[in-house]
């Protein structure tokens, strides 16, 4: 399964949320959380087939808790990167 198949319809919905666009019809509001920590971190874009840089404090929401083989799990940044990272490294911070 390709990976818009799979995540576009949470992905859109994060995006409706991030900009207020969001109503009663597109479900539940998806938790907040943060990159732990300062300076910066390098994850991998999966979709852009790198690593990068990412601020640390940034905000993101998590697209799949399932971890990867590398223990990682899937967000979605305010800066629009789709990364994986290691669950460690996030704090859940909610509704802000």
């Amino acid at each position: 399964m390709k990976w818009k198949d799979k995540y576009e319809d949470k992905i859109k919905r994060i995006i409706k949320q991030v900009t207020g666009f969001s109503s009663p019809d597109d479900g539940s509001l998806i938790p907040t959380v943060v990159i732990k920590g300062t300076g910066y971190i390098w994850c991998y874009a999966p979709l852009k087939n790198k690593f990068l840089r990412v601020p640390r404090g940034t905000q993101a929401y998590i697209v799949d808790e399932n971890k990867d083989e590398k223990g990682r799990i899937l967000i979605y940044t305010v800066l629009a990167n789709l990364l994986l990272i290691e669950a460690e490294e996030i704090k859940y911070i909610g509704f802000n």
